[in-house]
């Protein structure tokens, strides 16, 4: 009897230790199919992670290139902008002796040819500011160029006329623009068809109705 006790304890004990080893084994497999699980996930993850960086750096240079195409077009308007500003700023004679600024000059004209006309008409063709317009109908007045008329109906409207220098001025003006553009255009024609250059003007003429859009 002892002895099959003895047996019967030894299978027991086996037995036992089979299962905990299987147990022991099974769990070392389950550990390291944990392990490949997170292994997997955070590979996904970083996949997906640099799936992402890459796109947002394939974006950031379309971008970047998208950028530096309109902003090399655009910085040729503001050069021309503000070159030609200092050009229309720059004063001239005509011919006539009298010192005025390009802006000076177009006023005049346009005082020539609307004689009578108000500030508030000149600012609304010029698309600029009644004080900025007053200022420069003030240097003409001061350079004899502009009479100042107030109306008997209302005494605070002011008509506008040219003098007689004024209207030499204007006259001697329309001559030296001619001239001017003449050559200016014969010089562009050096490097553009004449094609291009009426395209320029009607690209400059529909960009001029965008910027008066966004002012009204």
């Amino acid at each position: 009897m002892y002895k099959l006790y003895c047996a019967q304890c030894t299978l027991i004990s086996l037995i036992v230790s089979c299962h905990f080893s299987i147990a022991c084994t099974l769990s070392s497999l389950l550990l390291r199919l944990l392990s490949l699980i997170f292994i997997l996930i955070y590979a996904i993850i970083g996949a997906v992670g640099g799936c992402n960086m890459r796109k947002e750096s394939e974006d950031s240079k379309r971008l970047d290139e998208t950028f530096r195409i309109l902003n090399d077009r655009i910085n040729y308007v503001y050069q021309f902008v503000m070159l030609y500003n200092s050009y229309i700023m720059s004063e001239h004679t005509c011919g006539t002796g009298h010192m005025v600024t390009m802006i000076e000059a177009h006023t005049l004209t346009y005082i020539e040819e609307n004689p009578g006309t108000t500030v508030t008409e000149l600012a609304k063709y010029w698309n600029k500011t009644k004080g900025a317009l007053s200022q420069t109908v003030t240097h003409l007045v001061n350079k004899g160029l502009v009479s100042r008329h107030k109306t008997e109906q209302n005494a605070k409207t002011v008509l506008l006329y040219p003098t007689e220098d004024g209207r030499r001025l204007s006259q001697a003006h329309r001559l030296y623009n001619t001239i001017d553009i003449s050559k200016t255009l014969n010089d562009l024609l050096k490097d553009c068809t004449m094609e291009e250059i009426d395209s320029f003007y009607k690209v400059l003429g529909s960009y001029i109705k965008l910027l008066k859009n966004d002012f009204e």
